[in-house]
């Protein structure tokens, strides 16, 4: 018999199981807290915080220890809370930060609450109060020592901000072991072992193709080679210098892209960092860079994590999924959403991959692109990443912000930063290759008249509305495109395959876009026009104009036009863009950009979304943690997901309606998915799965070419 006599002194149960797979093979908790323990203290020895997670691994599952779990388990139908048991103990030693990762490690972390909270409440310190079953005979089998004075020696400075900080970098390497271990476990592999780090060796990758790459196309009259080359080396000029916060300044089509990578690359090298992440601003853009990368580095150094779909490879094979969840590769590329909404999540899901940002070089492409409203919890995480987590950050873009005011440590002053490019203006002046003309206000008419004279055209405008309002006034012929994020990024893919194509063969290609092409996408326009927009947004737009100096100058127009509405989102944009030209200063130069910035974060009198939640300067210790997860979102309007019917897709569809949602079908269906607003979901025919998934019902409602048909009447 398994059970036993209690009255006799010994144990009720011969084993206490912390799981057991299909193949009744059972895991014994003293097992899976010990290997779970070290793990834990393996993940969190980076930020000197092995002690503690030791702790959290040992004690994350003893509340299984109770006799009611043990039933549970053995198949009693029966619900047992067993991680507020152990987040209890934990907080009777005096080790509250311990408890919080723990009493979160299944649920989410908690909010803190106050010592007034009831029993009823689902904060931690309301949990500590409830009724639960007891597990005391963990005892017999682990050892869970009180944390030592020693221990709080490398805690980060005692701010609500920092504490929260480092509790969810603790709670993501013990839900990260907890779930490589059970994975392990529950498919019958070995138990984990981390693979040596290999991001250093893959600077030799990268120097063996700039090499082939300079013998093939390399030409010593053309200027855009010339300022390439000077970019690059700059960029692994200054990776010899000590980590910390970098700044690449250099115009569009300057090389950024690659030249960053090596930066990164042999930075990384240089200091014995874990990991490259480069952080896009849009999930439209990142397919190009991803290609890069791969093309580069080889195919399986380099993970895509998009927000949502997250992964396109089409194979979906497990060790791909393990690496979207935690980022265990050399090279990540990701969006700033999923990035920034990961550092402020509570979830595990979300929480398990922040680790192992830890010691790696974080590029930021494009990072002034951050909303106003959590701009300062942005750069806080940041700050943070750099100064207490061996983070190297590099800010990348051809309109650099000013970070006297975005950097600010707690007495307000300006943090210490490197800027790669020794001479931005003459960088710029070297590579000027557009010039700006400002058409003021238009009619939608006159401006498809002038777009319909132009052999080949780019039109970038605000709204997905506005394009298909101008689309409809210069008409569908075999020569005209509009992209948007209404299409499926598959068709998107092939439609800018088409028209570089067209581009580079001299056939007539007019192209209206919103700005998803701005950033990430190298393709090259005689002439663009640009609906008016942030200064930031132009220069972006600009960088589609004669990229590869074909011309001795491209022309790049901006414009309002009467009948569009632009909302208010652009509206703080377009009133500092007009203060920074206020004076006719060239719209390149970098002080029109200074004075642009210093406009727009002057017009922001909100406060941040998150920093105000910490209730920092009071005495007492503030930590929503589930309330900040709620608040924080990098994109306010709410996109869903429209998965588009299609000859490749006809059975992952009818896994979808046979209730099968698993990851890898989503990555899956990823590349067939167009994003729509909550408020024009209601103009096309959908079939509704479930909250979350959304199935187009009328396949007339969806052109190749065009995207989804949401404004046409």
């Amino acid at each position: 018999m398994e059970l036993l006599n209690r009255s006799s002194g010994e144990k009720k149960f011969k084993k206490y199981l912390a799981h057991r797979n299909e193949a009744g093979i059972e895991d014994e908790i003293k097992n899976h807290s010990r290997r779970v323990g070290e793990l834990t203290a393996f993940f969190a020895k980076k930020f000197n915080a092995e002690n503690f997670g030791k702790r959290c691994g040992l004690s994350h599952d003893i509340g299984k220890y109770s006799d009611d779990f043990q039933e549970m388990i053995r198949g009693k139908k029966i619900r047992v809370d067993h991680s507020t048991f152990g987040a209890r103990e934990l907080n009777n030693q005096h080790d509250l930060i311990s408890a919080l990762c723990v009493a979160g490690h299944h649920s989410g972390l908690p909010n803190l609450g106050t010592l007034q909270d009831k029993e009823n409440m689902s904060t931690f310190f309301g949990r500590m109060k409830k009724i639960i079953p007891d597990a005391s005979a963990y005892q017999k089998e682990i050892n869970l020592s009180a944390p030592q004075p020693e221990d709080f020696k490398n805690l980060p400075p005692r701010d609500n901000f920092s504490v929260a900080f480092f509790i969810r970098m603790l709670f993501s390497c013990l839900v990260d072991a907890d779930s490589l271990d059970t994975e392990a476990y529950m498919k019958y592999q070995k138990p984990v072992e981390i693979a040596p780090n290999s991001v250093g060796k893959l600077y030799a990758k990268l120097q063996q193709y700039l090499q082939k790459e300079k013998g093939n196309n390399w030409n010593q009259d053309k200027k855009i080679q010339q300022v390439r080359a000077e970019v690059l080396e700059a960029c692994q000029s200054k990776a010899d210098v000590a980590p910390g916060i970098f700044t690449l300044s250099a115009p569009t089509g300057s090389g950024k892209t690659i030249s960053s990578l090596a930066f990164a690359l042999k930075h990384a090298k240089k200091f014995k960092k874990d990991r490259i992440i480069y952080v896009v601003p849009y999930r439209a853009i990142i397919d190009q860079t991803v290609s890069i990368f791969r093309k580069i580095l080889g195919r399986g150094k380099v993970l895509a994590h998009y927000s949502g779909a997250e992964d396109y490879d089409e194979d979906g094979d497990e060790i791909k999924r393990l690496a979207a969840e935690n980022w265990d590769k050399p090279v990540i590329v990701t969006t700033a959403v999923q990035f920034f909404e990961s550092l402020f999540a509570n979830k595990k899901g979300k929480c398990r991959k922040i680790h192992n940002i830890v010691n790696s070089v974080v590029i930021f492409d494009e990072g002034q692109s951050l909303p106003l409203a959590c701009l300062q919890s942005c750069m806080a995480a940041v700050k943070e990443l750099v100064h207490s987590y061996k983070v190297t950050a590099l800010f990348m873009s051809a309109t650099q912000p000013n970070f006297h005011q975005l950097l600010l440590n707690g007495k307000q002053e300006p943090l210490e930063r490197t800027e790669i490019i020794p001479d931005i203006k003459k960088l710029t002046e070297n590579l000027k290759r557009v010039a700006f003309s400002n058409l003021g206000e238009v009619k939608v008419k006159n401006l498809g008249g002038k777009l319909k004279r132009h052999k080949q055209v780019l039109c970038i405008v605000n709204t997905r509305k506005n394009g298909a309002a101008l689309l409809k006034e210069i008409g569908r012929t075999e020569d005209t495109y509009l992209l948007t994020t209404y299409m499926k990024p598959v068709d998107r893919q092939l439609i800018l395959a088409e028209i570089e194509n067209k581009l580079k063969n001299d056939k007539p290609c007019r192209v209206i876009s919103t700005s998803l092409i701005e950033a990430g996408i190298d393709i090259d326009f005689p002439t663009v026009y640009r609906e008016e927009c942030g200064l930031d947004s132009l220069i972006q737009a600009a960088g589609r104009c004669n990229r590869e100096y074909n011309l001795q100058l491209g022309s790049v127009y901006f414009f309002s036009v009467a009948e569009f509405q632009s909302g208010k989102i652009f509206s703080k944009n377009i009133a500092a863009m007009r203060i920074a030209l206020a004076d006719n200063l060239a719209v390149d130069d970098p002080q029109t950009i200074g004075r642009y910035f210093s406009a727009l974060y002057n017009f922001n009198n909100n406060p941040d979304i998150v920093l105000p939640l910490f209730h920092e300067g009071q005495d007492e210790l503030h930590l929503p943690f589930k309330e900040i997860a709620n608040k924080f979102k990098l994109i306010e309007n709410k996109e869903l997901t429209v998965y588009i019917p299609c000859m490749e897709n006809k059975d992952l569809l009818a896994a979808l309606r046979r209730g099968t949602t698993n990851r890898t079908i989503l990555r899956k269906l990823g590349r067939y998915g167009a994003s729509v607003s909550e408020y024009d979901l209601n103009k096309i025919t959908i079939e509704k799965v479930n909250e979350n998934i959304y199935i187009l019902a009328n396949d007339k409602q969806y052109d190749n070419r065009y995207g989804l048909s949401i404004y046409e009447k």
